[in-house]
């Protein structure tokens, strides 16, 4: 539930339902002209014990059209066949409260008797055993008509939209929407928009196979319009907005990013197209979030105007407000969609909606007025750097908690480079015998870390001029960065051959698993030429074997195959597997959900494979992309462990009529 600065004030049904909990209800003030069969059925309703009460509401309604009288009493009741409308009224509002004490989750099944009360909050629990991921997009979104909510859940490997309407009692897995990482509704609600293994896709709720729009790796946000087109965020190219038929076709570049000294924008993010279907709002984004802007843009145009300096995520409420994510904290600030410019003063709402370390907020409303939210604060900041025995057995590592990501073990076991995700995010280093943290990189936005088989220098990709290439630095700190590559699409290294001689890495644009040679003439070369992402790559400790995840199955599988001539690949995993590591005592070691897994495998004479064993399984270690590794004997694991909170996200916040009190609190001119 939302709390914060400014929290809700009218008693809801939930502080009704806490009194009718508490204290006997005074049946006296019944009206004298409510039938006998009536109040008696409100009583039985009303108990406290269950093996007194009403057990289901189908009884209910039986019991007040009078199905369970005798004939005698209907002669008796005369002309009384049914309550005036002023009496229905009130049966309808006991029948809903009757109906919450029932069965607990029923206000999402009366949706249209509720949606007619006052402001309502209610948890959507995820099916059994499935929770929220931890992605950079939002994970859920709202019908515009606010009947329907979509939302993306894991469990193990596996990761899918489900949907659920307000007169259903259980959510329904999207077939075909496996691996997604966003989603958005069409304009009638009847279709569902989402972006997997590098597609921008559209599926029809009323069922029917996914239909792929256009390529759209690693995207950040898209809007439906009304024109039907969808507007989507890349982070490749232009790092700007692009627009597509929902049909299908070439992308339209819509905005291009503006680099240089006076301006800090790194890319567009989070679009909404807005009802005058010409404009859209977008954040102009960057690492710093409080350096982020929130502009609209007309469509067709080049000309932009900043709405507000300090701020992500902005979404236009039918009311007159934009409602947007500043410092953790939901804002909002009236604004006029003729003149498209803000009419007043930003105002804090709530605390407690889940940030990613992008500045996407995990929150959606509908033009109904439902608000529906992921509880929470910054995504990952309260993590900690973990060690893991082979038996589950975990050893806090000593560093601090923080927004940790992509930890790499150094090649000698001493040290670890890893990610600090803040207002920049920069790659450290820590010493792990003398427990201290190094700063190595200060230029903007360098992750996914690598060492070199020496051990003498680290190599991260970095964002220059909006393109993430690969540098290198030494792991001391001293000296200055190398650019190892130069090119227009982004890359990320994933592992050093055991001679040194080779880079590992993957082209976001082409998909592919690359080669960049580290001796001599650096040119690099596809490893694979699939239609398929690859990425991931690891050598074994002969040189001669090249592991690396792929989905050409439809969904990620551990494969090998024969380095550096390539050839004929051979399948590790059976049941999904990413980010493999394979280290000197001859295991290959990857993660499947959250399981780490491994197996022996002999490379001499020939290829041999063992059985897969699951090493352990842990619900509470971060799971996104890079968030583990192995040390290079093979005992021990390193793990981000997440937040207690952030591990156990497993339900969705509902506010019902949630506008009409934006309204009262913040007033539009």
């Amino acid at each position: 539930m939302l709390t914060g600065k400014r929290a809700f004030e009218d008693e809801d049904v939930s502080m009704t339902l806490s009194k009718v909990l508490q204290r006997e209800p005074d049946f006296g003030l019944f009206p004298s002209n409510i039938p006998p069969h009536v109040r008696q059925t409100v009583r039985l309703c009303l108990r406290k014990s269950l093996k007194e009460r009403v057990p289901d509401i189908g009884a209910v309604r039986l019991a007040l059209e009078g199905a369970f009288e005798t004939a005698a009493a209907h002669a008796t009741q005369g002309a009384v066949v049914a309550p005036a409308p002023w009496q229905r009224s009130i049966l309808v509002t006991v029948t809903t409260i009757v109906t919450l004490l029932v069965t607990g989750v029923a206000t999402w099944n009366l949706w249209p008797t509720v949606r007619s009360q006052s402001v309502v909050h209610v948890a959507v629990p995820l099916p059994a055993g499935e929770r929220l991921p931890a992605l950079y997009t939002p994970v859920l979104a709202l019908s515009p008509d606010g009947s329907r909510i979509a939302f993306i859940s894991a469990r193990d490997e596996r990761q899918q939209i489900y949907t659920r309407t307000f007169d259903s009692a259980e959510a329904k897995a999207v077939p075909g929407t496996e691996g997604a990482d966003g989603l958005a509704f069409s304009p009638d609600g009847k279709w569902l928009a989402f972006t997997a293994r590098g597609n921008l896709m559209r599926v029809s709720m009323g069922g029917g196979a996914p239909i792929a729009i256009c390529s759209a790796p690693n995207t950040r946000g898209f809007s439906w319009g009304d024109d039907d087109t969808i507007v989507f965020a890349a982070t490749f190219g232009t790092f700007g907005l692009s627009r597509v038929s929902a049909n299908g076709g070439k992308p339209q570049t819509l905005t291009s990013t503006r680099r240089g000294a006076d301006s800090a924008e790194e890319g567009h993010r989070w679009p909404q197209v807005l009802p005058d279907g010409n404009t859209v709002l977008f954040t102009e984004w960057s690492r710093n979030l409080d350096d982020a802007q929130i502009v609209i843009q007309r469509l067709g145009s080049n000309e932009r105007r900043v709405v507000l300096r300090g701020g992500t995520y902005a979404r236009y409420v039918p009311t007159g407000h934009l409602v947007y994510v500043r410092a953790g904290t939901l804002m909002t600030i009236p604004f006029d969609l003729s003149r498209l410019e803000a009419t007043g003063d930003p105002v804090p709402l709530a605390e407690g909606v889940l940030l990613t370390t992008e500045g996407a907020a995990q929150f959606d409303v509908s033009s109904d007025g439902t608000l529906v939210h992921v509880p929470g604060g910054l995504q990952g900041s309260g993590r900690q750097l973990t060690w893991v025995d082979r038996a589950g057995r975990e050893e806090p590592l000593g560093a601090p908690p923080r927004a940790y990501l992509n930890p790499r073990i150094s090649p000698d076991g001493q040290q670890i480079a890893v990610v600090v995700q803040g207002t920049n995010d920069d790659v450290w280093t820590y010493n792990i015998p003398h427990e201290t943290f190094t700063r190595l990189t200060f230029e903007s936005r360098s992750i996914s870390p690598v060492w070199t088989a020496d051990g003498k220098r680290v190599i991260y990709r970095s964002a220059r001029d909006g393109v993430l290439n690969l540098f290198a630095k030494a792991a001391d700190g001293s000296g200055g960065e190398e650019r190892l590559t130069a090119t227009e699409g982004n890359q990320t290294p994933s592992a050093i051959s055991p001679d040194g001689a080779a880079l590992a890495f993957t082209d976001i644009g082409t998909r592919d698993l690359w080669v960049l040679p580290l001796v001599g003439e650096r040119t690099p070369r596809r490893f694979t030429q699939t239609p398929f992402i690859e990425g991931s790559g690891a050598f074994s400790p002969d040189n001669h074997w090249l592991a690396y995840h792929s989905d050409e199955s439809g969904r990620n599988e551990v494969y090998v195959q024969p380095f550096p001539a390539g050839g004929m690949k051979v399948q590790i995993s059976r049941e999904g597997g990413t980010e493999p590591r394979w280290v000197g005592s001859g295991e290959l070691f990857w993660r499947n959900g959250t399981r780490i897994m491994a197996v022996r495998v002999s490379t001499e004479p020939t290829l041999t494979v063992g059985q897969p064993q699951v090493i352990f399984e842990g619900r509470q270690y971060a799971t996104n992309q890079g968030a583990f590794d192995v040390t290079p004997d093979g005992k021990r694991l390193l793990m981000i462990k997440e937040a207690e909170q952030a591990a156990s996200v497993t339900q969705i916040d509902v506010v019902l009529n949630w506008t009409e009190e934006l309204k009262r609190l913040v007033p539009t001119k």
